[in-house]
């Protein structure tokens, strides 16, 4: 009879350990998808950005390349949306509702507000981002992990948003204040990108996101800026996608210590 209770006990205590690692492994796998998808949705609206503004400033048809990405935009917030946990749906809805709003409205916005909306937009997902990796790492019991990404997070993101008010001050370059103004964020750009390298040299080392520091380190020592505009967002672009791809390399580093790898992101 002890004998059989303690097979009974056992089989219970197995059977709760089953059900609970199964459970953990549904949350670790809804986590990841969250994830994914947020992650390749930052990715098409830094497109989306590329390309509405190479409209504004050009005068030039984009649609074809445009309506691609916002089909995109659209299908990936929605499965976003249908993946998350029904107490956070809320938040996803007001962040599908900015991009809504961003892909209706940008024909009438102006260089700087069309900048400025896409970068709090960003902003945005990547603070959902955040918020499930806090999370992720917490439930996993990572203190360590998650004090090391909490720097990190707070490097990029402070690149980022120097990097919004650098884009800000091209469209006033006509003036000395404006051009005084470009080069004190080009001056702080240049310090925190530079930074990022100590995470990983490999994203920050690209071509085109050297030659842009090359070219803002120029602008600094000659302390004026004698290059045209549709040159300098597209440089704005490389720094941007620079750090953009230093962040997904840090996502990617800690999903592969959580659960497995993230898969590479789908280029529009």
């Amino acid at each position: 009879m002890f004998i059989l209770f303690t097979i009974i006990i056992s089989l219970a205590i197995l059977a709760a350990i089953y059900k609970y690692s199964q459970r953990q492994q549904a949350l670790m796998q809804r986590q990841y998808d969250m994830l994914v998808e947020l992650r390749q949705l930052l990715n098409l609206t830094h497109q989306h950005r590329r390309e509405t503004h190479l409209s504004l400033l050009q005068d030039e048809d984009r649609s074809p390349e445009i309506e691609s990405l916002q089909k995109q935009i659209t299908s990936r917030s929605s499965t976003l949306l249908s993946t998350t946990h029904l107490d956070n749906k809320p938040m996803y809805r007001i962040f599908q509702a900015k991009l809504e709003e961003l892909m209706h409205e940008w024909p009438t916005y102006s260089l700087s507000r069309n900048q400025m909306t896409h970068g709090k937009t960003l902003r945005h997902g990547m603070f959902l981002i955040d918020e499930v990796v806090l999370d992720w790492l917490l439930t996993s019991n990572k203190e360590m992990l998650c004090d090391e990404y909490h720097q990190q997070w707070q490097m990029v993101i402070d690149s980022l948003d120097s990097l919004t008010q650098l884009r800000i001050c091209i469209e006033d370059l006509a003036s000395e204040a404006g051009q005084q103004r470009f080069l004190m964020y080009a001056d702080i750009v240049y310090k925190k990108v530079n930074q990022l390298s100590f995470i990983s040299a490999l994203p920050i080392s690209t071509p085109e996101c050297s030659l842009a520091l090359q070219t803002l380190h120029r602008c600094l020592q000659e302390k004026e800026i004698d290059i045209e505009a549709l040159e300098l967002y597209q440089l704005m672009h490389s720094l941007s996608m620079a750090i953009a791809n230093e962040y997904d390399l840090i996502l990617s580093r800690l999903t592969k210590t959580l659960f497995i790898p993230l898969p590479k992101l789908v280029i529009a």
